[in-house]
């Protein structure tokens, strides 16, 4: 038995094999992949959330501060400030949960951080 094996046993033990150096942000996913989910939580602490396979497009505004957002049954607008990182992790799928911020504390965030101050999902049939 290698030295390697049993650091990777270890991994194991610990129930959690690919975590590196216990670093892990719970708002993302890993990696990109197959069957993924987009959850926004509105301002009011309501959630909703899409399956990434019904996403058709997004567009980016940066003039105006938003993205759009289009899904097959829902159209959903996200407003704010430093969006380029978040339309980049909306392509890969990489995003898991998108937050809407209280705009009194917006400049209180992270300044690499996109800041969600609006966040408008409406139904297509509406």
């Amino acid at each position: 038995m290698s030295r390697d094996f049993e650091l990777k046993f270890d991994e194991y033990k610990d129930n959690n094999p690919t975590e590196k150096d216990g670093a892990s942000d719970p708002d993302r996913y890993p990696s990109g992949g197959n069957v993924r989910n987009l959850a926004f939580v509105l301002a009011d602490g309501k959630m909703q959330f899409f399956n990434y396979s019904y996403l058709i497009t997004c567009i980016m505004d940066n003039g105006a501060g938003s993205i759009l957002i289009e899904f097959s049954t829902h159209h959903v607008a996200l407003k704010g400030q430093r969006l380029g990182s978040l339309y980049n992790d909306l392509m890969m799928q990489s995003c898991k949960i998108i937050r809407c911020a209280d705009k009194r504390y917006s400049e209180l965030e992270e300044n690499n951080k996109p800041v969600i101050q609006e966040i408008d999902v409406t139904n297509k049939t509406d």
